[in-house]
């Protein structure tokens, strides 16, 4: 399981969850750092070498990098199989965009479904909000 927590209020991303490889992990958390380098990145990711490798941990930067630029409390959740994203954006062609990086990413062999949850902002053009 991998879960990925932005919260803007706290300027801060948390990575938690257990995942099979110190590569894809170090890669991950990398990515994060280089990206949002002015929040803090809360770092509660274990390596466990006996969960099977997931084929698109190579890529989830891929995803998650542009999610969470564009989304405001962005939440990415990886589980059995399962991808949950939500979070908050200003337009709807956001919504469609996302979901088509995350089935373009996330899709593979032992997928079983993306959950799509992301929100249109209803403040519209407020500057504070993504």
């Amino acid at each position: 399981m991998l879960d990925v927590r932005e919260d803007e209020a706290a300027k801060e991303i948390r990575v938690s969850g257990r995942i099979s490889s110190t590569y894809q992990k170090d890669d991950l958390m990398s990515g994060l750092k280089g990206a949002f380098g002015y929040m803090t990145i809360v770092d509660e990711l274990e390596v466990d070498r006996q969960l099977p490798e997931v084929t698109w941990g190579n890529r989830v930067n891929d995803f998650l990098l542009p999610f969470l630029d564009v989304a405001k409390d962005a939440h990415f959740q990886y589980d059995k199989g399962v991808t949950l994203i939500e979070g908050t954006v200003k337009e709807r062609k956001q919504i469609n965009q996302i979901g088509n990086m995350a089935v373009y990413v996330m899709e593979a062999a032992d997928s079983r479904g993306i959950s799509n949850r992301v929100k249109v902002n209803e403040a519209g053009n407020d500057p504070e909000k993504k």
